[in-house]
């Protein structure tokens, strides 16, 4: 991944949160294994600054060997809008470093304000909480076409994960990717070549044959969007 105008400007941030964390796993010393919690924060962030929340936490990760990263979402109730933006959020990105699915949990805990807590838990830690806070996502309906995932053109807020969608596509015979391209108020943005982008992403990197992908144009505003629908087979 290129670096972005965000990201350029933003290393020092990300070192600081970086090192809060290793000092926060540092703490747990030479006894039993605790998770180390390395960044809390309120879910009403924008984009660009839970993306970069969320890239330090993945890098973390990775600096303890055979780690899990656990995300707790503390909100009055589970319908909250933020909770179920945030969850979908931090998963595809989450994914998006190459983190698979087994790598990172995500919990739900009632609380009265909105909070969100960011957890290593090295091997052999118990989670920060139990597993009955555990959100389990219910498996999508396959029957009838939804939206996968999301993305802008200027790649701020994605929920599009190009690996997980080419592999819901090839475990279902005869099931087909529409690319919907929603043109923004930006006119210099080329749509087609914003369209290109993934498709070559989905059939020279992913392995999705040309004719499973149809693309599509719509009249949007503000950014130029791409929603990636996965549409089953027909019915015989």
């Amino acid at each position: 991944m290129f670096c972005r105008g965000y990201f350029c400007n933003k290393r020092p941030a990300l070192t600081v949160i970086a090192c809060i964390g290793l000092l926060a796993l540092a703490a747990v010393g030479q006894g039993s294994p605790e998770p180390g919690l390395v960044d809390s924060f309120s879910p009403s962030l924008n984009c660009d600054e839970l993306l970069a929340r969320t890239d330090a936490l993945s890098v973390e990760m990775r600096s303890v060997p055979g780690s899990r990263i656990a995300v707790v979402i503390g909100a009055p109730s589970v319908e909250v809008r933020p909770v179920g933006r945030t969850r979908r959020f931090v998963s595809s990105t989450l994914q998006l470093r190459g983190l698979e699915i087994s790598d990172f949990s995500i919990y739900f805990v009632r609380t009265e304000g909105l909070k969100v807590s960011y957890w290593i838990v090295p091997p052999g830690a118990s989670e920060p909480v139990g597993e009955e806070s555990l959100i389990v996502e219910p498996p999508p309906d396959l029957s009838r076409p939804f939206i996968f995932g999301v993305e802008d053109e200027i790649n701020i807020c994605p929920t599009f994960v190009p690996k997980a969608f080419a592999k819901l596509l090839s475990e279902n015979d005869g099931s087909r990717g529409h690319i919907v391209v929603r043109e923004g108020s930006d006119k210099l943005i080329d749509k087609f070549h914003f369209a290109e982008s993934f498709i070559q992403e989905l059939v020279n990197k992913q392995g999705i044959p040309r004719n499973r992908l149809r693309l599509f144009f719509a009249k949007g505003s503000g950014f130029t969007t791409a929603e990636f629908w996965f549409v089953p087979a027909k019915r015989r």
